[in-house]
């Protein structure tokens, strides 16, 4: 398994978007500052970032990087005028099978570091929804006038070339993303790769094995893209099929095979093999499809059909290699298995971490300790001091804590003493979620149920506390004592301070015993919220007049201290 040593922080793309919103949701966006939509891609199990033309330098037929004038083909299931946000809005207007605007196979070049589009600008990323992307590119006048996709389903399926001039299936990459502030894709290997490896009975420097014809048991005639609608998030997406027909039926098309050929290469090490290089044939194959037979001369000249058992070569699963050596047992070939290779495995990678939040052990270690000096403004952390500077940084010249939240974590399990994670978010403190999502919060009072209690991720946001570009998703929020206690997903009280590019998706409150919950906040008596957005379902005792914050605060005093212009309110009340 391949280690790179490396150092790992956070990209600030120079065509980041910032999400912006207003009362109405057709002004909730702000397109890219280049005008042209840019992408920037790496592919998995290289390393690093690619920036250069490269493949595999034995197997020669596996992308490692992308050079100049590599182009992708893009997808989205909105265009750019869509005047509807996101699927969820285009089910609440009952327009779910309208997609005949959404973008389909745009081809996007790579210039230095991007993939840039010479035709779609302005586009508002959040108005994308799902995007979906592959390499290589291969225009729609590449598709079989006679091709059989399902004409009435048009809009959904799209033909892929996935063949080379040599007929020979390719290395193909693809990439989705749910869309909200840029486009950073990781492309993945969607094919098979199958290695063979001559053994004893076979010479591999024979002219009759200089190439090894691979029979599959169906006839591939290309690939199509399916977009499938979903019941919940993410409500589209997208998947590479590959078509396949009966042999018996593969003469009344003049495309497609149903052999191929895998050409000799040297100087090939099997990963964690103690092994000299050896000769290999390697040859793609569609994720799926069964090998019926492999054509390989032995040593006596006899051209030998050699069939491999399921138990040597299972399914082929896409994104992965599948090594087998030939070999004579007795009279008769037989193919035997090595350790399957993951062909988008990232590796063991060393890193020399920033400071900042990572794993869920981490969230935990740190909020003890957040909680444990907060109170006293860390005026006395002693040697903890240390300690917290793994987590984020301190500007001793204005006397400000910065933490930093450097990955997506899984809360489950996480508990939250006292119904809240943070006790307070004070003064001269700031939580930086870095776009980051803290997934399956669960936050109630349970033991500790008290009528002074609160409930919330943090307790109390006070005036000079900050907390920027953090997403919440699927949170589960429980008031059950009968008291009107504050209760809310991010706060249960906001009284001064800064919320800025914040999002809860998924949120269920059950708080029917309180007037004061919301998604935001239970109560609101100043701060700052910009540039938000919230979705999710609140039950709860009232609700305020304001449309805008209703289900999103749940009560709001001191309302002139309170600036909340950039927000959008997805909320469901319930009874």
């Amino acid at each position: 398994m391949r280690t790179n040593i490396g150092y790992i922080a956070s990209r600030v793309l120079p065509f980041l978007f910032i999400l912006s919103a207003c009362n109405s949701e057709e002004e909730w966006s702000i397109p890219q500052p280049s005008g042209y939509l840019q992408i920037e891609g790496e592919i998995v199990g290289t390393g690093m970032a690619t920036t250069k033309a490269k493949t595999e330098d034995i197997l020669d037929m596996s992308f490692t990087r992308f050079g100049d004038n590599d182009s992708i083909g893009f997808y989205a299931f909105h265009e750019e005028t869509c005047t509807l946000t996101d699927r969820w809005l285009h089910q609440q207007n009952n327009c779910k099978d309208d997609d005949k605007d959404y973008i389909k196979n745009e081809k996007l070049v790579y210039s230095g570091s991007k993939f840039i589009s010479d035709s779609i600008r302005n586009v508002a990323l959040n108005k994308l929804g799902m995007t979906f992307a592959y390499f290589p590119y291969a225009g729609t006048e590449k598709k079989p006038q006679d091709y059989p996709l399902n004409p009435s389903k048009i809009e959904q399926h799209h033909y892929i070339h996935i063949f080379n001039e040599k007929g020979q299936v390719v290395d193909f990459l693809t990439a989705t993303k749910m869309q909200y502030t840029d486009i950073n894709y990781e492309f993945h290997h969607e094919f098979s790769m199958l290695l063979l490896f001559l053994g004893e009975g076979f010479d591999a420097t024979m002219p009759e094995n200089e190439v090894l014809k691979i029979h599959l048991t169906k006839h591939v005639l290309g690939a199509h893209l399916v977009r499938k609608w979903k019941a919940g998030f993410p409500y589209e997406v997208f998947e590479v099929s590959v078509d396949t027909i009966p042999l018996g039926d593969a003469g009344k098309y003049s495309y497609g095979s149903s052999s191929f050929m895998a050409s000799k290469k040297e100087g090939y090490v099997l990963p964690d093999s103690e092994r000299a290089p050896r000769t290999v044939y390697p040859v793609i194959l569609p994720a799926g499809v069964k090998i019926d037979y492999i054509e390989v001369t032995d040593k006596t000249g006899t051209l030998q059909k050699v069939k491999p058992t399921n138990e040597a070569l299972p399914k082929l699963e896409k994104g992965f290699k599948y090594p087998l050596t030939i070999r004579m047992d007795g009279l008769a070939p037989t193919v035997y298995p090595h350790k399957i290779i993951d062909w988008n495995d990232k590796g063991t990678i060393t890193v020399k971490e920033p400071y900042g939040i990572y794993t869920r052990e981490q969230l935990k270690t740190w909020l003890d300790l957040y909680n444990k000096h907060a109170e006293d403004d860390f005026a006395d952390t002693g040697d903890e001091f240390e300690t917290l500077q793994k987590y984020g940084n301190y500007d001793e010249n204005r006397n400000h804590w910065t933490f930093y939240l450097r990955d997506n974590i899984d809360c489950e399990g996480i508990e939250a003493t006292g119904g809240v994670l943070m006790n307070v978010l004070r003064k001269n403190v700031t939580l930086d979620g870095g776009n980051h999502i803290l997934k399956n919060l669960t936050l109630d009072l349970g033991a500790s149920a008290s009528e002074t209690g609160k409930i919330g991720m943090i307790g109390t946001i006070e005036e000079g506390g900050y907390l920027q570009n953090l997403h919440l998703e699927y949170v589960t929020v429980k008031n059950t004592i009968p008291a009107d206690i504050p209760v809310g997903c991010i706060a249960a009280e906001i009284n001064g301070g800064q919320i800025i590019g914040c999002t809860v998706k998924q949120a269920v409150m059950s708080c029917k015993d309180t007037s004061k919950a919301g998604v935001l906040a239970g109560r609101m008596s100043g701060g700052t919220v910009d540039v938000c957005k919230f979705h999710g379902m609140v039950q709860v005792a009232g609700a305020l007049d304001d449309e805008k914050l209703r289900g999103v605060v749940g009560v709001v005093e001191n309302e002139s201290n309170v600036h909340v212009m950039d927000i959008i309110n997805r909320v469901i009340l319930t009874d």
